[in-house]
């Protein structure tokens, strides 16, 4: 499979600093690492967790940013207040990979350059496929191949818990059968149905070649399409219960053993925790 998993997800957020602060406030990761995007108007700031990296992202130049899909859904979601703006999905020779996928139908654009520029003068390339229409209505998530690998940072610690990575993505839409018709073809394999019943949806997953998944929510989730939700991978899920009461963050059970973090402290993300497989 060309898909290799999850590459990032990204935050979109008002403020990077207020958005940075809430989340090493209330799950303890802190956000260090930034860097600018000159070619799509936006500025970042990124901290490592085990497998990929969390994104949080807002304009630096919001005329020069939505002249592009990505940057339309950026003013949608911030038009909002902000959260999940979407998930990267990694890949191999993404030229070939998108040349592929083009001919069974998913609707990927071709392959195109950007560069994170960060304070120090460094520059990082990447190509990106997938900010077309689809990523715009948040129907589907963007592909992404980087000139070079990035450094591998240690996991992180002092949260309270051990994390061990992202475990799922929950993905709302508003119809169940054509988000299933569109990952199936992007990902080449057919999804484990099931039902949310804290949620009251039904579900289909689709596993992904790291030991992560994306978890599609029939509608009425309440939420737009797209991103909706992040589950975290905890060796002891009471354990991170306590630490996140520690920094005097409430979190709320559900009948699947999972525990939710009210988004209204995490800069508008939904997360929630769940016993690492």
């Amino acid at each position: 499979m060309p898909i290799t998993g999850l590459d990032h997800l990204m935050l979109a957020v008002p403020d990077l600093e207020e958005a940075a602060d809430a989340i090493a406030g209330s799950l303890g990761l802190r956000l260090e690492r930034g860097a600018v995007h000159p070619d799509f108007g936006t500025a970042n700031r990124t901290v490592r967790v085990p497998g990929l990296y969390l994104e949080l992202i807002t304009f630096t130049d919001r005329a020069a940013a939505v002249r592009r899909p990505v940057g339309e859904r950026m003013a949608d979601v911030l038009a909002g207040g902000g959260g999940w703006l979407s998930f990267v999905l990694g890949a191999l020779d993404l030229t070939g990979t998108v040349r592929r996928l083009r001919r069974r139908g998913v609707p990927l654009d071709p392959p195109h350059e950007g560069r994170a520029v960060r304070p120090d003068g460094e520059v990082r390339r990447w190509w990106l496929a997938g900010h077309g229409t689809d990523f715009r209505l948040g129907r589907m998530p963007s592909v992404i191949e980087y000139e070079a690998k990035g450094q591998v940072d240690p996991p992180p610690e002092g949260l309270g818990y051990e994390l061990r990575g992202v475990s799922r993505v929950d993905v709302a839409t508003d119809d169940l059968a054509g988000g299933v018709h569109r990952f199936g073809a992007l990902l080449e394999q057919a999804p484990e149905h099931g039902h949310d019943a804290r949620l009251g949806v039904d579900t289909a997953a689709f596993p992904l070649p790291d030991g992560t998944s994306v978890r599609l929510l029939g509608p009425d989730t309440g939420v737009r399409p797209g991103l909706a939700g992040v589950a975290l991978a905890v060796t002891d899920v009471s354990a991170a219960a306590e630490a996140l009461a520690g920094r005097g963050v409430p979190t709320t059970g559900g009948p699947d053993g999972e525990i939710h973090v009210d988004p209204s402290r995490t800069a508008g993300a939904r997360f929630s925790f769940r016993e690492a497989a």
